[in-house]
């Protein structure tokens, strides 16, 4: 995929879902606007490369990155998240059907944003960095291979609806931060394999409706 000299502007979901897209994509200087989820679910496309004279962007790892903030925008299936990513972005791994291990997050990683990792089939422990502020919409939810316990840093401030809906694989404990004031609705819905006792911090200001519906393993 080689886009014009000529670019200068991609809007929101320009290429959302053209799973047909294959081989390379290629960010030509020009562009200095990439809106959201432009190449959400154009999950064949082998790799991502940003022109170096770009002003905006960069590529590292097969990812499609700002500069200003260093947040992933797309991935493709063969990224691999770099160790100093500060954020990644609305759907950027959303189901990615290569990504079958859990990905190491990098220690400097504030934001997982809204579907970042939605669907993906990865298996095995998700372990959150301790610089994590944030935890999007449907940041983790349908990500049945995830196991073990789970533990929400310190940081985190906000868990949004439906984070982590339907990951009942988890079967061990879930341990909520010091700093959390907001879960979001269905934010742990059909997390069924948790154990242990539930403690909700005296941080937490709001809880949304059935935040932990269906989470019948817990038994404290």
């Amino acid at each position: 995929v080689v886009l014009p000299s000529s670019l200068q502007t991609i809007e929101n979901r320009a290429f959302w879902n053209c799973t047909g897209l294959t081989g390379t994509l290629y960010i030509p200087a020009s562009v200095d606007s990439i809106g959201q989820c432009v190449f959400s679910y154009c999950n064949d496309l082998d790799a991502i490369i940003v022109d170096p004279d770009n002003p905006k962007y960069y590529s590292e790892n097969n990812a499609l990155i700002t500069k200003n903030d260093k947040t992933i925008l797309t991935a493709c299936k063969n990224t691999v998240i770099p160790d100093d990513i500060r954020g990644i972005g609305s759907y950027a791994f959303a189901s990615m059907s290569t990504l079958t291990e859990v990905p190491e997050l990098p220690l400097t990683l504030r934001i997982i944003d809204d579907h970042a990792f939605y669907a993906c089939p990865f298996i095995g422990n998700l372990v959150l960095p301790d610089s994590l502020e944030f935890i999007g919409e449907c940041a983790f939810s349908f990500c049945h291979g995830l196991n073990g316990s789970l533990a929400i840093p310190d940081a985190v401030t906000q868990i949004g609806d439906y984070a982590f809906l339907e990951c009942e694989g988890f079967d061990g404990t879930l341990t909520l931060g010091k700093s959390l004031t907001s879960i979001g609705n269905m934010a742990f819905t059909w997390c069924s394999g948790f154990t242990g006792s539930l403690i909700i911090p005296n941080s937490v200001r709001t809880m949304g409706y059935s935040a932990f519906s269906r989470c019948s393993g817990f038994n404290g």
